[in-house]
């Protein structure tokens, strides 16, 4: 049988290899003798022309099948051509074995993956490239292979000729021979570079994994290091996870903390206004909150505290839980009340020196008509003398005495006032006149002191309501310190000159007060109206603490403010006023 498919082969290799005529020509010679001979020693007809159609027309089926045989294996010579230049070329290891493993064909790729040369290969078998420990992987595979007639992918790794291991990937079928036998194609992929990326990633996304795991560890040591307090708190407000300086300001462990809620340490008093701002928070009207609480310590005692809070949300925007810091602020709040009550003291302070000051700015005050009132008792006295006696001047020393008696009563009157603090002591009167009345008490005190004083104002009279006493003695002592500002002024051609300036506007009247001084240093403005702060070496520092206070009491404001380069204090009295422009 094979000598007959040996002799076949060659025939078609001729028969290829010559014309078609030729090779019709001689298919019919070839066919009709044959056919003759055959047709006359079977004796099947007598007739000899019957005899040779039949062997033309035998002779014509038998050609024509033989040429379209030889037409139809040129193009499945090309698809062999074609199939094997794949299978030598392939990137792929393709390999065929028997049912023993032995290796029956192989392509250069898996030869290379391998690492053997083909002679040797051809000596080797599956299991000997096999590495033991994937022998019950293998059993699993070949039992798929016998149920289904394939296996894989696979994984698994091959030994090569110099002894290393290279990771492959295996996929194959199981075909049957020409004889009944068994082979196993498979399809090997070297997974050398896969592994390596993988290894890669793997290695890159361990030293992530170390560095998150070391990122937070030093987080959570950070929090739990904090000098405020940190929490975690559920929305129903369970403490969820708290660090080490809650439980010191609470003064539970971490253990007995987290098993309350933040409701149940909350000061009464402070409850009602956090639960607000947690409801605004979970209806989305806040995104944070800020407040100063109380809570209520194991053992009792309340600490203040300042609360901050936020919400933490899902990937779905839903609230999960908030994130507390919490600041003891206990010591800030000592502290803040011991700075209200010492201003409570010095504004008990500031009142006692106002009325010290009003009592003296009084006595003096009085001093001078009871002072005149005296001389006028012992100059009507004289008259009364028969040898001096003048009824007319008599007359008018007594109604001197009087006016100065009268005068030494509104004094009084006003000291009253001035001191029972209680008391309506508004009065409604003309600011310019009052201005003016000070300038001249100023003129009698200061002694012949060259200071000039002007008045700059586009009305004649301003009608307002305050407590004049209080804006008298403001006056007054920014005179006096306009005037000592300019004491040390040595150049007669720098005058000394006060400008007072008064103006209207909507709901207030303005006074301003200016000297030719040469100013007041940027760094002690801000002092300047501090008790006890002075400039002056020998200065007690309480006058322009203690006008502010009177400016105040009548409800305005007493401030700094430089104009055109000089010192110049202002006075706004937000009172309402009725005003007269000068005509």
């Amino acid at each position: 049988m094979k000598k007959f498919n040996y002799f076949y082969q060659a025939m078609i290799f001729f028969i290829k290899r010559i014309s078609y005529w030729q090779i019709m020509f001689l298919i019919a010679l070839i066919s009709s003798l044959l056919i003759y001979i055959l047709l006359n020693t079977l004796i099947l007809f007598n007739n000899q022309y019957v005899v040779m159609l039949l062997a033309v027309v035998v002779t014509s089926v038998v050609a024509t099948h033989l040429y379209i045989g030889m037409r139809s294996e040129n193009p499945m010579r090309d698809s062999e051509k074609i199939f094997q230049d794949l299978y030598e070329r392939s990137v792929l290891g393709i390999a065929l074995t028997d049912e023993n493993g032995k290796f029956v064909e192989f392509n250069e790729a898996f030869r290379n993956i391998c690492g053997y040369s083909e002679t040797d290969l051809k000596k080797l078998g599956y299991w000997e490239l096999t590495p033991k420990k994937y022998m019950a992987d293998e059993a699993l595979q070949l039992d798929s292979l016998n149920r289904t007639g394939h296996y894989g992918p696979y994984e698994k790794e091959y030994i090569r000729k110099d002894g290393s291991l290279i990771p492959i990937e295996l996929n194959g079928m199981l075909i049957n021979g020409l004889h009944g036998q068994k082979y196993i194609w498979s399809i090997v992929k070297d997974n050398t570079d896969v592994k390596r990326k993988m290894s890669d990633l793997h290695v890159a996304q361990k030293n992530t994994e170390a560095k998150l795991i070391e990122s937070e560890a030093r987080f959570i040591s950070t929090i739990e290091q904090a000098a405020v307090g940190f929490a975690l708190i559920t929305l129903e407000g369970q403490w969820l996870q708290v660090n080490q300086k809650i439980c010191q300001i609470v003064g539970f462990s971490r253990d007995e903390l987290l098993q309350k809620t933040f409701q149940e340490i909350t000061h009464p008093d402070d409850l009602k206004t956090d639960l607000e701002y947690v409801r605004k928070m979970l209806a989305g009207e806040i995104d944070t909150y800020s407040m100063d609480k109380r809570y209520i310590r194991k053992n009792g005692a309340i600490v203040w505290i300042r609360l901050t809070v936020s919400l933490h949300k899902k990937l779905d925007d839903s609230p999960e839980y908030f994130i507390s810091v919490i600041e003891d602020i206990s010591k800030s709040k000592e502290t803040e009340n011991e700075l209200k009550r010492l201003h409570l003291q010095t504004e008990s302070l500031l009142s006692k020196q106002i009325v010290t000051q009003t009592v003296m700015a009084l006595a003096h005050d009085l001093n001078q008509p009871l002072n005149a009132a005296g001389s006028y008792s012992t100059a009507a006295l004289k008259l009364l003398a028969p040898d001096l006696l003048d009824k007319q001047k008599l007359a008018s020393v007594i109604k001197m005495n009087v006016d100065e008696i009268q005068r030494a009563g509104d004094v009084l009157r006003k000291l009253i006032q001035s001191v029972n603090r209680n008391s309506e002591s508004d009065i409604r009167l003309d600011l310019i006149k009052l201005v003016n009345e000070s300038i001249l008490l100023f003129h009698d005190e200061s002694y012949g002191n060259r200071v000039d004083i002007t008045i700059q104002s586009s009305h004649s009279t301003i009608s307002v309501t305050v407590k004049e006493i209080f804006v008298r003695k403001a006056l007054m002592n920014l005179f006096r310190n306009a005037q000592q500002a300019m004491e040390n002024i040595n150049d007669e051609s720098h005058s000394r000159q006060i400008i007072v300036r008064i103006n209207c506007s909507d709901d207030c009247i303005n006074i301003v007060v200016i000297d030719s001084g040469f100013g007041i240093s940027t760094q002690v403005e801000g002092d300047l109206f501090k008790p006890f702060f002075s400039t002056k070496a020998d200065g007690i520092g309480m006058g322009l603490a203690i006008s502010r206070a009177m400016i105040e009491g009548c409800g305005g404001k007493l401030y700094y403010k430089p104009v055109d380069g000089k010192t110049a204090f202002h006075i706004s009295l937000p009172e309402k006023f009725n005003a007269e422009m000068i005509t």
